[in-house]
Protein backbone atom coordinates (compact mmCIF):
# COMPACT_ATOMS: atom_id res chain seq x y z
CA UNK A 1 0.00 0.00 0.00
CA UNK A 2 2.36 2.53 -1.31
CA UNK A 3 0.45 5.52 -1.63
CA UNK A 4 1.35 8.49 -4.41
CA UNK A 5 -1.43 11.27 -3.58
CA UNK A 6 -4.11 12.21 -6.07
CA UNK A 7 -7.43 12.78 -5.97
CA UNK A 8 -8.15 8.86 -6.48
CA UNK A 9 -5.87 7.96 -2.68
CA UNK A 10 -5.64 10.73 -0.80
CA UNK A 11 -6.94 9.42 2.38
CA UNK A 12 -5.01 6.45 1.96
CA UNK A 13 -1.60 8.42 2.18
CA UNK A 14 -3.58 10.62 4.97
CA UNK A 15 -3.73 6.70 6.51
CA UNK A 16 -0.68 5.20 6.11
CA UNK A 17 1.43 8.40 6.73
CA UNK A 18 -0.08 8.30 10.49
CA UNK A 19 -1.52 12.46 9.64
CA UNK A 20 -5.74 10.89 10.30
CA UNK A 21 -5.95 7.78 12.69
CA UNK A 22 -9.45 7.19 11.68
CA UNK A 23 -11.75 7.73 8.99
CA UNK A 24 -15.43 8.10 8.78
CA UNK A 25 -16.72 7.89 4.46
CA UNK A 26 -20.42 8.71 3.35
CA UNK A 27 -20.62 7.43 0.25
CA UNK A 28 -22.88 8.92 -2.53
CA UNK A 29 -26.33 7.52 -3.35
CA UNK A 30 -24.62 8.02 -6.96
CA UNK A 31 -21.20 6.10 -6.67
CA UNK A 32 -20.28 3.11 -7.45
CA UNK A 33 -17.73 1.89 -5.00
CA UNK A 34 -18.05 -0.63 -2.53
CA UNK A 35 -16.46 -0.79 1.37
CA UNK A 36 -15.46 -4.37 -0.01
CA UNK A 37 -13.41 -2.66 -3.51
CA UNK A 38 -10.74 -0.88 -0.15
CA UNK A 39 -10.61 -4.61 1.76
CA UNK A 40 -6.79 -3.95 2.41
CA UNK A 41 -7.30 -0.57 3.66
CA UNK A 42 -10.20 -1.51 5.19
CA UNK A 43 -8.43 -4.04 7.70
CA UNK A 44 -5.20 -1.76 8.19
CA UNK A 45 -6.79 1.21 9.21
CA UNK A 46 -9.47 2.50 11.78
CA UNK A 47 -11.94 3.24 8.59
CA UNK A 48 -15.99 2.69 8.90
CA UNK A 49 -18.57 3.32 6.61
CA UNK A 50 -21.52 5.36 7.77
CA UNK A 51 -25.11 7.50 6.24
CA UNK A 52 -25.48 10.72 6.61
CA UNK A 53 -28.07 10.37 9.33
CA UNK A 54 -26.04 8.46 10.98
CA UNK A 55 -23.62 11.12 12.10
CA UNK A 56 -23.75 12.33 15.83
CA UNK A 57 -24.88 15.39 16.74
CA UNK A 58 -22.56 17.34 17.89
CA UNK A 59 -18.98 16.13 16.44
CA UNK A 60 -16.29 17.94 15.09
CA UNK A 61 -15.45 17.74 12.06
CA UNK A 62 -11.99 18.64 11.05
CA UNK A 63 -12.30 18.81 7.29
CA UNK A 64 -14.51 17.83 4.39
CA UNK A 65 -12.97 16.42 1.46
CA UNK A 66 -14.15 17.12 -2.09
CA UNK A 67 -12.77 16.71 -5.07
CA UNK A 68 -13.55 16.99 -9.02
CA UNK A 69 -11.48 14.64 -10.65
CA UNK A 70 -10.42 16.78 -14.18
CA UNK A 71 -10.26 12.34 -15.64
CA UNK A 72 -13.62 11.86 -14.72
CA UNK A 73 -15.74 15.15 -14.55
CA UNK A 74 -15.55 16.56 -18.14
CA UNK A 75 -15.01 20.46 -18.09
CA UNK A 76 -18.51 21.34 -19.14
CA UNK A 77 -19.16 20.78 -15.56
CA UNK A 78 -16.85 22.71 -13.51
CA UNK A 79 -19.28 25.66 -12.96
CA UNK A 80 -21.60 23.49 -12.12
CA UNK A 81 -19.02 21.92 -9.14
CA UNK A 82 -17.99 25.07 -8.76
CA UNK A 83 -21.70 26.01 -7.68
CA UNK A 84 -22.26 23.07 -5.70
CA UNK A 85 -19.55 23.44 -3.57
CA UNK A 86 -20.31 27.40 -2.89
CA UNK A 87 -24.34 26.17 -2.36
CA UNK A 88 -22.93 24.13 0.33
CA UNK A 89 -23.30 26.14 3.02
CA UNK A 90 -19.98 25.34 3.99
CA UNK A 91 -17.46 28.31 5.46
CA UNK A 92 -14.00 29.02 5.10
CA UNK A 93 -13.74 27.12 1.89
CA UNK A 94 -9.96 26.35 0.80
CA UNK A 95 -9.58 25.43 -3.41
CA UNK A 96 -6.37 23.80 -3.25
CA UNK A 97 -5.14 23.10 -7.27
CA UNK A 98 -8.84 23.71 -8.65
CA UNK A 99 -8.24 25.34 -12.38
CA UNK A 100 -11.92 26.64 -13.98
CA UNK A 101 -11.54 24.71 -17.61
CA UNK A 102 -13.08 26.93 -20.29
CA UNK A 103 -14.28 24.37 -22.38
CA UNK A 104 -14.29 26.27 -25.79
CA UNK A 105 -13.37 23.46 -28.99
CA UNK A 106 -13.34 26.30 -31.21
CA UNK A 107 -10.91 27.57 -29.59
CA UNK A 108 -8.31 25.31 -28.23
CA UNK A 109 -6.17 22.27 -29.79
CA UNK A 110 -6.65 18.76 -29.49
CA UNK A 111 -3.80 18.81 -27.12
CA UNK A 112 -4.97 21.51 -25.00
CA UNK A 113 -8.28 19.55 -24.88
CA UNK A 114 -6.65 16.04 -23.41
CA UNK A 115 -4.90 18.46 -20.76
CA UNK A 116 -8.07 19.79 -19.17
CA UNK A 117 -9.47 16.40 -19.39
CA UNK A 118 -6.61 15.67 -17.11
CA UNK A 119 -6.30 18.62 -14.99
Amino acid sequence: MNFELNCANWLGKLLKDEIVKKASIIYSPYTAEKPQDFKGINAAYNVEYITWESIPEGIEVAAIHICRSGAWTPPWYDAKFLKFVRDSGLSNLEFIDFMLRKWDTRNISLSQQINYMLA
